[in-house]
């Protein structure tokens, strides 16, 4: 079951064979929560496939990317709260990419976001203003500016109530 569901879907129009946005989830699920039946799921779908992946192929998920699963793109802010907002963990920023794309065709993107197993807490993900575009913009911002960035989907899981830590 999930709760919450937030969908945003939109056509948009190829000028090349590609195209890519760059990304970020966050969560405040991270990680007294990870492996646990509470957390947050989100995909990008492009043709009935997910494109949220890390570079590995594997999909973005609290389960996937924490301190012990992919850690290289995890990013903690339970422990310090070095950075400047209330989220317990985020990943790097990622890229999404579509490829095998039809220059002049219209296609159509779906971005959705769930609660799973509870509807409280809050996760999001946060688009990169200005990097949805047909080659990969480099150049990513720093973590703690990232926000200024996002357009779209910000706070995309709405208001959540507080689970006690354990």
């Amino acid at each position: 079951s999930t709760y919450d569901a937030t969908i945003l879907s939109f056509d948009f129009v190829s000028y090349s064979d590609s195209a890519y946005f760059n990304y970020m989830f966050v969560s405040d699920e991270y990680t007294e929560y990870v492996a646990s039946q509470y957390h947050y799921v989100f995909a990008f779908f492009f043709n009935g496939s997910n494109i949220a992946l890390l570079p590995n192929g594997t999909p973005v998920t609290i389960n996937n990317v924490n301190n012990g699963s992919n850690s290289s793109y995890y990013n903690d802010n339970d422990s310090n709260g070095a950075f400047p907002f209330e989220y317990d963990g985020f990943t790097d920023m990622l890229t999404a990419s579509i490829t095998n794309l039809i220059a002049g065709q219209t296609y159509s993107i779906t971005l959705a976001i769930a609660d799973a197993g509870d509807s409280i807490l809050d996760s999001g993900v946060f688009l990169q203003a200005g990097s949805f575009s047909d080659v990969i913009i480099s150049g990513v911002p720093e973590p703690s500016t990232f926000f200024l960035l996002g357009t779209g989907l910000v706070g995309f899981a709405l208001v959540g109530r507080k689970r006690k830590k354990a």
